[in-house]
């Protein structure tokens, strides 16, 4: 399969939704959670952990087990729904040139730190990347730029996103007071970020490209209710495309 599936993987994640719940599907697909003329999706899924070996722009899968994790910003009621729906699935992953089939085996639950805990509270938490994260610039002439942890913008562009995302639920008024306090750094542990380029619909007239960054973590501090929600839509740009997925750990 190619190195840029991601693409190909938002589509089987909503195939198999619309097999279950075709108007949860289109609600996502479709219309999301719009603001100011964004609109949020609120899911993201990790990096495909598969072994494989290079084949100019693809992998070569090789042995037979594959693990992912896809994160949907859901009432807790609905864990078992989603479970249900992913059990003994198959994700087709496919182009013109390639095509990979996964059956789902085992599906497990990761509950959130923050489920349980006072929404209005106050933590912090330093969160690993499940992807690499995507911090995208618009510039006057429409052109995205697509910024390093090192810019001094990335970390204002991820909280904007964040609050973005938080205001498209429950407004815009209870977003500034819940953000009044958020805060966001990014945390070197393995030497200089690492880059990736992630073709969206590859070999077609509407071929797109993004820039997404790992190896760093990041910090974030902010109510319980705004960490509960990036931990399961994702941080930054492009989350239903597989981008800025993350996994708690110690602050």
């Amino acid at each position: 399969m190619p190195f840029s599936y991601q693409y190909l993987l938002t589509s089987a994640i909503y195939d198999v939704l619309a097999k279950a719940d075709g108007e949860y599907a289109t609600f996502l697909h479709e219309k999301g959670y719009p603001i100011n003329n964004k609109t949020f999706k609120l899911f993201t899924f990790s990096d495909l952990q598969v072994s494989f070996k290079p084949q100019r722009d693809r992998m070569r899968l090789i042995g037979t087990e594959a693990t992912l994790q896809v994160s949907f910003h859901l009432p807790i009621a609905a864990e078992n729904f989603i479970k249900g729906l992913f059990q003994d699935q198959e994700l087709t992953l496919f182009d013109r040139r390639s095509r990979a089939v996964f059956r789902v085996i085992q599906v497990e639950s990761v509950v959130s730190p923050f489920v349980g805990k006072d929404p209005a509270v106050i933590s912090e938490k330093a969160f690993t990347l499940l992807s690499p994260v995507v911090a995208s610039k618009k510039d006057e002439a429409g052109k995205h730029h697509y910024l390093s942890p090192l810019d001094a913008e990335f970390i204002p562009i991820l909280l904007g996103n964040w609050k973005s995302k938080y205001a498209a639920i429950y407004g815009a008024e209870r977003a500034e007071a819940a953000f009044g306090e958020a805060s966001a750094s990014v945390i070197f542990t393995e030497g200089a970020p690492k880059s990736r380029l992630v073709k969206i619909k590859a070999n077609s007239a509407a071929e797109t490209s993004v820039r997404g960054w790992n190896n760093f973590k990041l910090k974030l501090r902010g109510c319980n209710e705004a960490l509960g929600l990036v931990c399961n839509s994702g941080i930054g740009n492009y989350n239903s495309l597989g981008m800025g997925c993350l996994s708690y750990g110690k602050p």
